[in-house]
């Protein structure tokens, strides 16, 4: 079992976005955050299945002019280019594991920031430490990052998953079981509960986080 790709995952992932994006309404609640490319990068980590799609939607309802960047994307073409020719570590079931990757979508995210001069949002899955601290310091080199990690208990993340027809024995579910717990370590910080909450107050809550953060650099 490997991960699934962005094109083998793309009906699923959209449907689960539209079911979940039915339940927040943006409107005028905008907190007050620094607009254009002051406002930096926004890493939205967490389980499969926790709703950072969903909640990337919002944010790019709640921000001009921000553009969405799915590091999946870059993980397909790693694993394509790389296939027949990968060994070690890199052979896995996980595009993550493939040093190009981490490179691409580094050097991706760098160029998007300084060529489009806008906020990027990046909805991805880290749980390995390393990886998690390559690309944020890779992004640190252009940007202020906002890390933030969406948490739920596992019973909760596999309905979700259910709900988007990832059931057991699928690699989502099989990898949610894994990075749920291990996502709660304060490595992960900063922590987002997404539990009994809509993805609009998730969305709006974290946008509050970032400008509490601004507004402490600039004290």
């Amino acid at each position: 079992m490997k991960r699934p790709s962005e094109l083998e995952r793309k009906s699923p992932e959209h449907r689960f976005a539209r079911s979940m994006s039915t339940t927040y309404e943006v409107g005028d609640m905008r907190p007050n955050v620094s607009s254009r490319s002051q406002l930096g990068i926004l890493m939205l980590n967490g389980s499969f299945g926790v709703g950072k799609t969903a909640v990337a939607c919002a944010l790019l309802e709640l921000i001009p002019g921000a553009l969405l960047f799915d590091p999946e994307v870059v993980g397909t073409c790693a694993r394509r280019v790389t296939e027949g020719v990968r060994y070690g570590a890199e052979d896995t079931d996980d595009y993550q594991d493939i040093a190009l990757w981490r490179l691409l979508t580094v050097t991706t995210g760098q160029h998007l920031y300084r060529q489009y001069e806008r906020p990027l949002i990046v909805p991805m899955t880290l749980v390995n430490c390393s990886y998690l601290a390559a690309i944020r310091s890779g992004f640190e080199a252009v940007a202020p990052v906002y890390h933030f990690c969406l948490t739920a208990p596992l019973p909760v993340v596999q309905q979700r998953l259910l709900d988007r027809g990832d059931g057991p024995g699928t690699w989502p579910w099989e990898k949610a079981a894994q990075c749920v717990p291990v996502l709660e370590d304060n490595h992960y910080q900063e922590h987002i509960s997404t539990e009994d909450r809509t993805v609009g107050e998730i969305a709006t809550s974290i946008l509050e986080r970032v400008s509490q953060r601004q507004l402490e650099n600039h004290a």
